[in-house]
């Protein structure tokens, strides 16, 4: 990958104010940050597809 594609990636993260790994991005939603139980990640899911 280019460095300028890297740079632009890297400034798109930034925004969102990720600052971390893992990071979870499901659509319309807050970013989830850190480790997520499977009870989170399924709720955050579930609330995603009734958006």
């Amino acid at each position: 990958m280019p460095a300028a594609a890297v740079r632009t990636r890297l400034e798109q993260v930034r925004r969102l104010g990720i600052t971390g790994v893992p990071v979870f991005l499901i659509e319309n939603l807050p970013p989830l940050t850190g480790s997520q139980t499977e009870t989170t990640l399924l709720a955050a899911l579930r609330q995603a597809a009734t958006t």
